[in-house]
């Protein structure tokens, strides 16, 4: 699907209103949707569920142990988390996904979903964002600006460093999330 849509983005680069590729463009959109939208309405449920935590200097793998008794939720931890890590935190009637954000932001950590009830937990750092996290590369052909000046441009509002010029072709290479790439888009 992915290989797909690039071929159509040349397409409509060429030919904007090219009605049968903006046609196949939207199918195949959809058609990558519908396995994300069935693994975020599994979520969403789990996410949504109240829960209270009450810890005071707990271990921090003791806390993922009862949030995934109250959420029906995996959690995976990489080898670099510490689990023995120290945390309190006293949270009432709050959902799964708030009392997750809050946990992973006060420890510096990140997450990422494996599948539909699994969450991985890895320290958010910038190497293991690149090492974890989906990475996406997308070729862009300039036609109205310097790749020097795009390369700037994308290093200082989408903080992305894998960007890679060539000036005899006028193209800049992103290497980076799904979502960056859509920011740089």
């Amino acid at each position: 699907v992915t290989l797909a849509l690039a071929g159509l983005r040349s397409v409509l680069t060429d030919r904007p209103q090219h009605a049968a590729a903006l046609a196949l463009q939207t199918q195949l959109l959809e058609q990558r949707a519908k396995p994300k939208a069935a693994l975020d309405a599994k979520l969403a449920e789990a996410y949504r569920r109240p829960i209270s935590l009450e810890f005071r200097d707990a271990q921090l793998k003791q806390v993922f142990g009862v949030l995934a008794r109250s959420s029906g939720l995996n959690f995976v931890l990489d080898k670099d988390v510490r689990g023995d890590a120290k945390t309190t935190v006293f949270l009432r009637n709050i959902s799964v996904e708030e009392a997750l954000r809050v946990i992973l932001s006060t420890q510096q950590l990140g997450h990422r979903l494996l599948n539909e009830n699994t969450v991985q937990v890895f320290p958010a750092t910038q190497q293991k964002n690149r090492d974890v996290l989906e990475t996406v590369t997308r070729t862009f052909y300039l036609v109205n600006t310097d790749p020097k000046q795009a390369q700037a441009l994308v290093r200082t509002v989408a903080k992305s460093r894998d960007v890679f010029i060539d000036e005899r072709l006028n193209m800049m290479v992103v290497r980076d999330t799904p979502e960056v790439v859509r920011l740089i888009e």
